[in-house]
Formats: C-alpha cells, sequence, structure tokens
C-alpha cells in the first residue's frame, strides 16, 4: 500500500499509426488511517530486574496489537485509550531479550515495532544461623544469635513473636542478642534476610537453655528449726560448685550427684536469719537462690524461788518457764529431777525437804551445755 503523501500520476494514449495523444496528468493525495504501534517498557536497550516482565504500548488507528515473543505470538491485546499491555511467560532468567508488537485495524496491520532488552535479576539472598546451632544446648541463658547471609544487606530475626532488626550484614556476617536471660527450656529463633528487593527463605534454629539452677532444701524459707547448729542443703542442675553466702561470708560446696550442703557456723542465737546461694558451671552462673528461717531452740527460765532471794519456807517448790521444750530437768545437789513435763509454757518441781537454814546454789545450764540448775529439751528433729 501506498504511505500516505501526495502522488502524481500521467497517461499518453497511442493508435496503430504510432501517433501519441498529449499527456494527461492527475496529482492525488493518499490519507489513509494507517495503524500504528510503539513498545514503551521494556525500553529498547533498557535492563529490568524483576524477572516477571510485562511488554505495554501505545497504538494509533488499531484495534488490536499482537504481542511475539521467542516464536510464540500473544494476544490479539486489546488497544483502550490508545494503550495496551501483554504479560511475556515468567519468570525470565537472566539475559538478552527482543520482542515485537504489530497492530491492526482488522484490515491493515501496522509495521513491527521492536524492543530489545535485557532481564538481570540481582542473586536470591540467602541466611543461616550459625549459633545457637540448630539441636544445641546452650548453659548460659544470656543467648546471641549469630549467622551468615549472602547477596542480602540487613537480616530479620524473630523470637517469640517479637521481630528483631534489620540487622546489617557486614562481611557477610550478623547477629543479634536476645532477651535475657532465659529461663531453661527450649526455644526456637528463626531469620530472614534481604536485598531491599527480595527476600530470602526462612532460617531456623531450635535450641535448648540449660543453664546453671541451685535451690535450698533446708531450711525452708518461712520454717523454724530447734537445733540452732544448722546445716544448709539443696540441689543444682548443670553445676559443679556451690557458694553459700551467710552473714556476709561465702561458704563454698562441691556438688554431687545434684546434691550439695554447708554447716552454717554455730551454734546460732535464737532469731531470723536468711541464707543464699548460687550455683556455676565454672562459666556461668545461676540466679540466686535464698531460704529465710527462724532458729527456736529451747529455753528455760527459773521464776522461784528468784535467784538471790531469802524464802522463810523449808518446804521449796521450784517453778518455771521454758520455751520451744516439751519437758525440763531439774539438778539439786546433784541429783536429777525429771522430766518435767512443760504446761502451757510453765513447769514446776518440788525439792526434797524440808530444806535446813542456809544458802543453796543455783547453777543454770543451756542445752549447749552451760550448766543450769533446769534443763529443758525437746524431741529431737
Amino acid at each position: 500500500p501506498l504511505a500516505n503523501g501526495s502522488y502524481t500520476v500521467t497517461a499518453v494514449s497511442r493508435n496503430a499509426a504510432g501517433n501519441t495523444s498529449t499527456t494527461a496528468t492527475t496529482t492525488f493525495t493518499v490519507a489513509a488511517s494507517v495503524p500504528t504501534v510503539a513498545i514503551t517498557a521494556p525500553a529498547n536497550g533498557s535492563t529490568t530486574t524483576n524477572p516477571n516482565v510485562t511488554v505495554t504500548g501505545t497504538a494509533a488507528n488499531a484495534t488490536s496489537v499482537t504481542v511475539t515473543f521467542q516464536g510464540t505470538n500473544y494476544g490479539p491485546a486489546t488497544v483502550t485509550g490508545g494503550n495496551w499491555s501483554q504479560a511475556l511467560p515468567g519468570p525470565l532468567a537472566n539475559g538478552t531479550y527482543t520482542v515485537t508488537a504489530t497492530s491492526t485495524d482488522g484490515t491493515n496491520t501496522s509495521t513491527v515495532a521492536s524492543s530489545t532488552f535485557t532481564v538481570a535479576v540481582p542473586a536470591t539472598p540467602t541466611v543461616a544461623i550459625s549459633t545457637p546451632a540448630n539441636g544445641s544446648t546452650v548453659s548460659n541463658p544470656t543467648v546471641t544469635v549469630t549467622g551468615t547471609a549472602a547477596n542480602a544487606t540487613s537480616v530479620t530475626v524473630t523470637f517469640q513473636g517479637t521481630n528483631y532488626g534489620p540487622i546489617a550484614v557486614t562481611g557477610g556476617a550478623w547477629s543479634q542478642a536476645l532477651p535475657g536471660p532465659l529461663a531453661n527450656g527450649t526455644y526456637t529463633v528463626t531469620a530472614v534476610s534481604t536485598n531491599g528487593t527480595t527476600n530470602s527463605t526462612q532460617a531456623s534454629s531450635t535450641f535448648t537453655v540449660a543453664g546453671p539452677t541451685v535451690v535450698i532444701t533446708a531450711p525452708a524459707t518461712g520454717s523454724t528449726v530447734t537445733n540452732p547448729n544448722v546445716t544448709v542443703t539443696g540441689t543444682a542442675t548443670n553445676a559443679t560448685t556451690v557458694t553459700v553466702t551467710f552473714q556476709g561470708t561465702n561458704y563454698p560446696a562441691t556438688v554431687t550427684g545434684g546434691n550439695w550442703s554447708v554447716a552454717l557456723p554455730g551454734p546460732l542465737a535464737n532469731g531470723t536469719y536468711t541464707v543464699t546461694a548460687v550455683s556455676t558451671n565454672g562459666t556461668t552462673n545461676s540466679t540466686q537462690a535464698s531460704s529465710t528461717f527462724t532458729v527456736a531452740g529451747p529455753t528455760v527460765a527459773i521464776t522461784t524461788p528468784a535467784n538471790g532471794s531469802t524464802v522463810t519456807n523449808p518446804n521449796v517448790t521450784v517453778t518455771g518457764t521454758a520455751a520451744n521444750a516439751t519437758t525440763v530437768t531439774v539438778t539439786f545437789q546433784g541429783t536429777n529431777y525429771g522430766p518435767i513435763t512443760v504446761t502451757g509454757g510453765n513447769w514446776s518441781q518440788a525439792l526434797p525437804g524440808p530444806l535446813a537454814n542456809g544458802s543453796y546454789r543455783r547453777r543454770r545450764r543451756w542445752p549447749s551445755a552451760r550448766r543450769p540448775t533446769a534443763r529443758s529439751s525437746t524431741p529431737p528433729r
């Protein structure tokens, strides 16, 4: 077909004798509505990082466009408002490609439009968790997750529903401290890297925290003991030694079969005390265990006859009080009398008599053997 434009045509006739006519001339213009097409994206000579390519363009005096890519025709794509688009099969591998397009009005077809473009998708990001390794057990409850990443600029770590990051990748490595210290137990941490456009697949590590622990079993916190000679006992896991602290002084103990014990200096006076313990595996310490207990050993007092007093009745009954005790033994002139039952904290014992006039010495002995005239006792615990 003639391109749009002006044209001139001439004609001459000839008879049998060889005579010619004058020349007839006519000038005319072709102004047909010829379909046109152009590819706007991907532009010729361009590079795209997206492997999923959609070809877009414009067309005039046309109703549809056919796109040809790698020997296959796609379309017809409808021209709407002078625009059209056609998705190519993908994702495309990295490389250089050529796509062509022609438009039509149903009768006439445009010339071919062409675009040569390059797909250059960056390498896919990858990520790996190095520590704590999947399936590993750590004794330190303060955990830092470390790992590697390739083709990535940052990493996001997810732990117990919370995201940490973005963490910068430096020299292919990254690290993120988890909140802690973590209680003993099993945990899962995940990581995803990105290059700002594409994310890696998720890396995961499930690990167990088994740090040192310590428990004081006796004296139990809140308990009362009647024996002033106190030995602290307890248990410990993932530990080799325990340090007991009492009244500002440390006492070491070895863990054997998960058990340990430390004798406190004594005998302890009646009162309330606090003892603490910390275990260690040589590298990591446990949290502190604590027990507050009360020492309430037997006590005894002679009420009558009062020390230093004078009595006019030669028949003397000794009376007194006792705490934390069930019986009392009275000693008079080398003879023990008792055991005397303590009732409501009181007791009494008649001395042999009548006593002759004179002075009698009373001596007080406590359960720790300080020589009393009266001695109290409780059943052993």
